[in-house]
């Protein structure tokens, strides 16, 4: 039997926002990726445009104040979307539990206040790992959905699920979903939304499956190459932005057959960089003692043995 499901596309542009450039790089890319985006939903009237992290949007206002205001009327005109309702899209291992608090609290403050708007869903698609705590936060500050993307590059243990009910350590949940793409910088291809559809876990809950497509990490975002692929056979009723794809979607509870997931997740990879964040976290949970300890017989000495500047 054959296998079928809606890969409605979604247009985003992938900002890393401290990675292999300076903050006045990145501010740089923010301001060309969302200028390049205004311009083509001026050109393309079925257009939808999302980006995240309040962070990228304070720089705009600061920075290039014009391009923030053509967004502005954008996202007025339900055609710009900010996404994620956190201050960037934070790391879930290494921060504390109010750390995780204060991103959602100033994001979406910002975005309430700044555009009149407030994020219905979490938005972390290059996030290595995620505290089980999470879903908690994510409800408490009004959020009911969650999109990842980065557990579908597990190398070692294979991640079970597309759409799935994460419940947290209150029993608080948040409908989440992993594209079966496999990509938030998708380049619009056919073969891409074959593999969405090929990939896809969980058939049984749902026929939806998110394709993210838009030049990323760098920025950039949809080509008009890119949108001419998608467009010409997508009616503009059909081309999904955040808000009508949630929507289209029963409340987490309703699901029927919805898999169910506790605890927390992380990427589980041969590279090495997980043990490091293992170690740090160690040190963060349980081992502060040997921490004292070595900061009292190695570090305070050295500090006074250092000369003093006046």
């Amino acid at each position: 039997m054959g296998r079928f499901a809606r890969v409605p596309p979604l247009t985003i542009s992938h900002i890393d926002t401290a990675w292999l450039w300076r903050y006045t790089q990145t501010q740089q890319k923010i301001a060309r990726s969302f200028s390049s985006q205004v311009e083509l939903i001026k050109r393309y009237p079925q257009h939808h445009f999302v980006a995240s992290s309040a962070q990228q949007y304070h720089w705009l206002e600061e920075l290039y104040p014009t391009i923030y205001r053509s967004v502005q009327e954008q996202v007025k005109a339900g055609r710009f979307h900010p996404v994620g309702g956190s201050w960037l899209e934070h790391d879930c291992l290494l921060p504390s539990g109010e750390s995780l608090c204060r991103q959602y609290l100033y994001g979406q403050r910002y975005f309430q206040t700044k555009f009149g708007v407030r994020c219905k869903e979490a938005w972390l698609p290059d996030t290595f790992g995620y505290a089980s705590q999470l879903p908690q936060i994510l409800r408490l500050a009004g959020i009911d959905y969650f999109f990842t993307q980065k557990l579908s590059w597990n190398n070692i243990n294979v991640f079970p699920h597309s759409t799935f009910r994460w419940i947290g350590l209150d029993g608080s949940q948040v409908l989440s979903h992993m594209t079966p793409v496999d990509s938030y910088n998708a380049q619009a291809n056919f073969s891409e939304v074959v593999k969405g559809v090929e990939n896809a876990k969980t058939l049984g809950s749902t026929d939806q499956c998110l394709l993210l497509y838009g030049n990323g990490d760098g920025g950039g975002g949809p080509t008009s190459g890119m949108l001419e692929k998608v467009n010409p056979s997508v009616q503009p009723s059909e081309v999904a932005d955040c808000d009508s794809f949630n929507d289209s979607k029963p409340q987490p509870m309703s699901i029927p057959r919805c898999p169910r997931l506790r605890s927390a997740r992380c990427l589980t990879s041969s590279k090495p960089s997980w043990s490091r964040r293992q170690m740090v976290r160690a040190y963060q949970h349980g081992e502060e003692s040997c921490t004292l300890s070595y900061i009292v017989e190695y570090v305070i000495p050295a500090l006074i043995r250092l000369p003093s500047h006046h």
